[in-house]
């Protein structure tokens, strides 16, 4: 397998840091994604930007004066939750279309919104996850002791990850319904399938796990993972993950290193290592090919690279 680069854009601030989001894709528009200025960088000069997969070249962008930590999408416009603050921009356009200030809870990392007026969101070290009406002064607060993923089932129903289980938090009440025990994770994926992609260390050796559990349906008595593979040559928390829009691949990234992973044939399909560069992000949008998004933070150079 060959690697190629696509392209190479030297940025304007720096797109790294704690609390900072990694590269995200557009649902809605696989020819753009997103990066979030970070640390290192003045307050009064951050933005969210918007950039072309295709070329690197800067799209649109909209001034935060904080680093966005993650992002919502809905068709028409898309939610950047900062750490104190929300706001809701259009797209493409990144035309502001709103602000909140009220009642918004700290350093959410993970946010899933309604549709209409309610958007739920968790820090990841957080004891509660919340549950606010934009505009409101104070968001209710469930339970959960820590969080990986909040997923849109639909305009009532969320998937909450917390690490031990796979939940179900429902509106307007807000109730919490445990959907299964799990073994200890610190990944998680939810595919176009509903399909969820759970990434873990084994107890003993420390080795890659990870864990396919089916959509969860309205009989949620039982929910087990369909699927366990292991993958030999990865070890330690500090792996992140990345899928195919087909399902078929299950990309590793640490450091440096990426790794592809058929599912179907069990079996790894490439391996790489990028010098001077870590692996930041994988789009692989299907019939378009994989785009590999590297990263230097010394030069503040943002790399595209494509399999061959």
């Amino acid at each position: 397998m060959n690697i190629r680069e696509k392209w190479s854009q030297t940025l304007k601030n720096n797109i790294d840091g704690g609390g900072v989001m990694s590269p995200a894709p557009d649902p809605f528009d696989p020819s753009a994604f997103y990066v979030t200025d970070g640390w290192g960088s003045y307050y009064n000069s951050i933005r969210l930007r918007r950039l072309s997969l295709e070329t690197g070249e800067e799209l649109a962008s909209v001034l935060t004066r904080d680093a966005v930590r993650c992002l919502w999408f809905e068709e028409d416009a898309l939610f950047a939750l900062l750490s104190k603050r929300v706001v809701r921009a259009a797209r493409p356009s990144m035309e502001v279309l709103d602000c909140w200030r009220r009642g918004i809870p700290a350093c959410s990392d993970y946010a899933a919104f309604d549709g209409e007026k309610t958007l739920l969101s968790m820090n990841w070290a957080a004891s509660y996850l919340s549950i606010l009406e934009l505009g409101e002064a104070k968001a209710r607060r469930k339970r959960l002791e820590s969080c990986c993923g909040i997923f849109r089932e639909d305009s009532r129903r969320f998937l909450v990850m917390n690490g031990a289980g796979i939940y179900r938090c429902t509106l307007p009440e807000g109730s919490l319904q445990k959907l299964a025990d799990t073994k200890p994770y610190y990944r998680c994926l939810r595919g176009g399938s509903g399909r969820l992609y759970l990434l873990r260390s084994g107890e003993e050796d420390w080795l890659t796990q990870v864990l396919i559990y089916p959509p969860p349906g309205e009989e949620t008595e039982g929910l087990a993972p369909e699927r366990i593979f292991q993958v030999p040559w990865l070890r330690g928390p500090k792996v992140y993950i990345a899928l195919s829009r087909d399902e078929e691949t299950v990309y590793f990234m640490q450091g440096d290193f990426l790794w592809a992973w058929s599912v179907s044939r069990g079996k790894p399909l490439f391996r790489h290592s990028f010098q001077d560069e870590y692996v930041s992000a994988v789009f692989d949008n299907g019939p378009q090919g994989a785009s590999i998004l590297t990263y230097n933070r010394d030069k503040r150079r943002l790399v595209c690279w494509a399999p061959e």
